[in-house]
């Protein structure tokens, strides 16, 4: 999410290459399991690299990767009706320090459900197009309206 998020607000191409070195922010080091150097976005993605998304995090503000995973429903209950279900944990904050965007960034500081999960991985595979998740079938209730079919992203994003 944090690389579509910059490729949809400008601050990376797809073609950019990235500086993986581990570095620091206030004592703390941002490093990945094995030292890449540069990765290309697709890199990035590949291996994983919380130094290349906590790069990108920084270089935009708090409030842009705030207002994407909200967009994917994180920290939003599904609705689905099932007994226990919980919104997972989504720090609601209005001043990030550096470290803590940094490490949000690779999915430190919130906790997701598997549906919130499972609902961003289908967001992904439809190229951007948020479906409410359904059990079984669209429940009549809640119908798919034509603003749902509008992408979140790009589709040259994903």
């Amino acid at each position: 999410m944090v690389v579509m998020t910059a490729l949809q607000r400008g601050v990376v191409r797809e073609n950019s290459v990235l500086n993986t070195v581990p570095y620091r922010i206030n004592g703390h080091e941002i490093k990945d399991v094995a030292r890449y150097s540069e990765l290309t976005l697709t890199g990035v993605l590949q291996k994983s690299s919380n130094v290349g998304v906590s790069k990108l995090a920084l270089a935009m503000p708090s409030s842009a990767l705030v207002d994407t995973y909200s967009r994917f429903g994180l920290g939003k209950a599904t609705n689905l009706g099932l007994v226990g279900e919980r919104s997972g944990l989504y720090p609601q904050k209005q001043r990030w320090s550096d470290i803590e965007r940094a490490t949000f960034s690779f999915g430190y500081g919130l906790m997701v459900t598997p549906l919130q999960l499972a609902r961003v991985y289908a967001t992904i595979g439809s190229y951007g197009i948020y479906r409410p998740l359904s059990i079984t079938k669209v429940d009549p209730r809640f119908p798919v309206n034509e603003s749902s079919r509008n992408p979140l992203f790009a589709p040259w994003c994903i």
